[in-house]
């Protein structure tokens, strides 16, 4: 488990990246009304997989698009664009990112 400084996110390890599938499970935290910003890919690109598992709205900036998410939805999305996620509600939400090769 680890603590984000400045935005205080939590973010914990579901499962480390399998060797064989390249698939890995992260849990994140976010507080209300913080924002976690992310450059465009530079690596090896993969794919991820959001899903949002409990609390209020979820901002998701893809690049030049915009997703709004509520408990039980999902976004599946790459790391070749920048990446913005900012929780928009009253409270802070919690979702499980999926990240895959591309």
């Amino acid at each position: 488990m680890w603590r984000d400084p400045e935005a205080g996110y939590l973010r914990r390890q579901v499962a480390e990246r399998d060797a064989a599938s390249g698939v890995e499970m992260v849990e994140i935290e976010l507080p209300r009304s913080a924002q976690l910003g992310y450059p465009r890919w530079s690596g090896k690109p993969y794919r991820q997989c959001l899903w949002m598992l409990e609390g209020a709205l979820l901002r998701v900036d893809y690049g030049d698009e915009r997703f709004e998410l509520a408990t039980g939805d999902c976004l599946d999305f790459g790391v070749d664009r920048p990446l913005v996620f900012k929780a928009l509600g009253r409270t802070g939400c919690r979702y499980l990112l999926v990240a895959s090769p591309a």
